[in-house]
């Protein structure tokens, strides 16, 4: 894909007033808000990296500042594309091979490991440079780390305060630590202190990202022109249908409202601009092994599997849920959704040979 993109470019996004095309290649500049972790690359430029990230943290976390570190550090822009781009493909194959490895020792067969590696979410974000991949990547360590009979603090805990400082869902993930140490009530008072330490670090990052938060909150109700199948949030909220009762309405609009974030979570939406039928049907079409692998995990997933997900995905459903925050619990969605449609072939085979 790397290589065949930077051959045939691929239409990613188009944009009809005032028309203009975004292609996917590794030699165009490319990515989800770019513009914007450029032009904060060009301040920290300036500033320097140090006081650019000092900065970052004392004021508002505008953008999260490792990403835009990492725009300046490679001198990402037109004509120099390649070095950051390529980072990208390297960190996309070594978390790929990691989750494969993961899902093997969970029991998936040959099959289900192919198609997972050619999903196209995870390639789309190999290739389309942001903070999406990193954040993913990031993730990947933390759980490597976290979820062990033996956690390495000093693994989990670096990649936490890595993802906090990447976007603002690593305080989701400080607070599943803190409600899953306080489940389990260690012994050891090392675990108490990290405990107290992550709860001061996550109230003082909540207030630095405060302004982030509000403006993500801000596209959930459509100030930003995005919604759900053509309704706004806040039209949900107060009621679609005014035909109807207002207590079975806002019943229907909150009921849509819920279904509809799901979907939009697991890919199964429209494009927020347009572009190619063909390439939102292929993004789409892992929601059939991603939306039950969420149901399955949210019902009979292992408990601490159950905890995380209620803390990852719950911010994520307060604001504009769309696919590309899936992508770090992606392995663990489509773990789920593998072992789903497993047990209904065997059932269709058991019924199958019975009725033989």
């Amino acid at each position: 894909m790397f290589i065949g993109t930077a051959v045939f470019p691929v239409p990613f996004e188009v944009y009809s007033e005032p028309l203009r095309i975004r292609y996917i290649s590794p030699f165009q500049v490319i990515g989800i808000d770019i513009e914007f972790y450029m032009w904060r690359a060009e301040i920290a430029a300036e500033a320097g990296y140090v006081q650019f990230l000092l900065d970052a943290v004392k004021s508002d976390m505008a953008g999260a500042p490792v990403f835009s570190l990492l725009v300046a550090l490679f001198d990402y822009g037109p004509g120099h594309t390649l070095p950051l781009a390529t980072t990208w493909l390297i960190m996309s194959m070594i978390l790929a091979g990691g989750w494969i490895a993961f899902l093997a020792r969970n029991g998936l067969g040959l099959s289900w490991l192919c198609l997972f590696a050619l999903l196209p979410n995870p390639m789309l974000y190999a290739l389309v440079v942001g903070p999406d991949l990193l954040f993913a990547a990031g993730f990947g360590l933390f759980f490597w780390g976290y979820f062990r009979d033996r956690p390495r603090l000093a693994l989990w805990a670096s990649a936490l305060l890595i993802e906090i400082l990447i976007r603002p869902n690593g305080l989701a993930l400080a607070v599943f630590v803190i409600a899953d140490c306080l489940w389990r009530r260690p012994s050891d008072p090392t675990d108490w202190l990290v405990v107290t330490i992550l709860s001061a670090l996550m109230i003082w990052m909540a207030s630095r990202y405060l302004p982030a938060l509000s403006t993500y909150a801000a596209g959930a109700s459509q100030e930003l022109g995005f919604g759900y199948f053509g309704f706004a949030e806040s039209e949900l909220r107060a009621g679609a249908f005014g035909v109807l009762p207002k207590s079975i309405d806002l019943g229907l609009s909150w009921l849509l409202l819920g279904a509809s974030k799901i979907l939009y979570f697991v890919g199964l939406r429209p494009s927020f601009v347009e572009g190619s039928m063909v390439t939102w049907l292929v993004r789409g079409a892992a929601s059939i092994v991603l939306l039950p692998g969420l149901l399955r995990m949210a019902v009979v997933g292992a408990a601490r599997e159950r905890f995380l997900l209620l803390f990852f995905v719950t911010p994520v459903l307060v604001g504009l849920a769309q696919d590309r925050y899936n992508l770090p619990i992606l392995p663990l969605l489509f773990l789920h959704g593998a072992l789903f449609w497993n047990a209904i072939l065997r059932r269709a085979r058991a019924l199958g040979a019975g009725g033989g």
